[in-house]
């Protein structure tokens, strides 16, 4: 196999690889606040799933296409690769900002219906 299938690879394999760590971080902190906010028993898998997809799924979205140029090494395709990272983090960066909004504004509201 050629050099640009593997640094393919390796570019989705590192989008893939930022949204599942991402996921980890915030994966038990959010299954606690949404077990308080969340009155139905199949809410808080249901929401994790969900995160879970759009993390990776938008991870992997923003790499595919991405073409490289004809290099002669290996570390070459590498750092071409590297450089190609920064629409994964952003999409991430940017859901991770959306969901941290709606959690927020979720727990302000629920939190105060249960106080009254």
């Amino acid at each position: 196999m050629d050099m640009y299938f593997w640094a393919s690879a390796m570019l989705l394999g590192m989008a893939a690889g930022v949204g599942l760590v991402v996921f980890l971080l915030i994966w038990r902190p959010t299954r606690k606040l949404l077990s308080l906010n969340a009155s139905l028993l199949a809410a808080r898998p249901f929401f994790l799933r969900c995160l879970f997809l759009l993390l990776l799924l938008g991870a992997i979205s923003t790499v595919i296409g991405e073409s490289f140029s004809q290099h002669e090494n290996f570390m070459e395709y590498f750092w071409e690769a590297a450089d190609n990272l920064q629409g994964p983090v952003l999409i991430v960066s940017l859901y991770l900002l959306g969901f941290a909004v709606l959690m927020t504004v979720l727990t302000a509201v629920l939190g105060r219906h249960r106080d009254q």
